[in-house]
């Protein structure tokens, strides 16, 4: 392939430049770069409107034939290609003996994935507020995308959706899903607005999920395991709850919202 060079040296200066990308959040935000690993999620995000500056690969896990065969020729014109060593790729990727692709993207200046001014008053919406860890946050896209979600609010978070384990972990969606970064305030301002019902995972005076009404705007509101929902949504909507039927009496946030996101879908197909 043309513009390809070749890194076996991990003191390599670009080497070095793209290992402080996928290590330091503050480094990507920075150059405006989202490092996308895996095919599938490479596939989505060229279908996205983010523009491809670079590829990664390592030939021991994929061939430059493949590559062209899965992506078509067009993606490697006039983008640099960068072959690197088996212990240069392993130090930068998570899966190991499949094959794969790393590539990275430009985000668009000014460009807001999902803007809470185009909120629908009948829309169906996921509020994840704190999440800390972004493989938790991959999942729930992952669910959201399934469900064809009408927009994922994450509030109050230090991790987006477009961190690399957070796409990894949402196999791409991270580029499907309509998604937006505010605090818990904007979002619950602009819920209001739109005369979205609000739904929080509030113990206190709750009500089963299962016997709440998700079939007009909903918002479903889910923080994290150790902290729950912060008071920046008490007094605002419906407590609901899940029952809890063991020991246990709390949920994993992906899981919670899961089983809230597909209980919201149901009603409304079979309403």
């Amino acid at each position: 392939m043309n513009n390809e060079k070749f890194i076996s040296s991990s003191q390599n200066t670009w080497f070095k430049w793209l290992r402080s990308l996928i290590e330091k959040n503050r480094n990507r935000k920075k150059e405006g770069i989202i490092i996308v690993e895996g095919l599938k999620e490479i596939e989505l995000a060229l279908a996205s409107s983010f523009q491809l500056t670079e590829w990664v690969y390592c030939p021991d896990f994929i061939s430059p034939e493949k590559l062209i065969d899965t992506f078509g020729e067009k993606a490697f014109e006039s983008v640099p290609i960068n072959q690197v060593t088996e212990p240069l790729w392993k130090s930068l990727t998570v899966r190991e003996d499949v094959e794969n692709a790393m590539a990275l993207f430009r985000f668009p200046e000014n460009k807001v994935p999902f803007d809470l001014n185009q909120l629908k008053s009948d829309g169906l919406y996921l509020v994840v507020e704190g999440v800390e860890k972004p493989g938790n946050l991959g999942a729930v896209l992952r669910t959201a995308e399934a469900v064809n979600l009408d927009g994922v609010l994450i509030c109050d978070s230090r991790i987006d959706a477009f961190h690399p384990v957070v796409i990894r972990n949402s196999l791409g969606c991270s580029f499907r899903v309509p998604v937006t970064q505010c605090t818990s305030i904007e979002a619950k301002e602009a819920l209001k607005n739109k005369q979205i019902q609000i739904f929080t995972t509030f113990m206190d005076g709750s009500i089963s999920a299962y016997h709440a009404d998700f079939t007009q705007g909903t918002a479903l509101v889910v923080g994290t395991e150790h902290e729950g929902v912060s008071d920046q949504w008490r007094g605002v909507g419906q407590n609901i709850n899940l029952p809890m039927l063991g020991v246990i009496d709390s949920l994993n946030v992906s899981v919670a919202a899961a089983v809230l996101m597909y209980e919201a879908i149901r009603q409304r197909q079979f309403r």
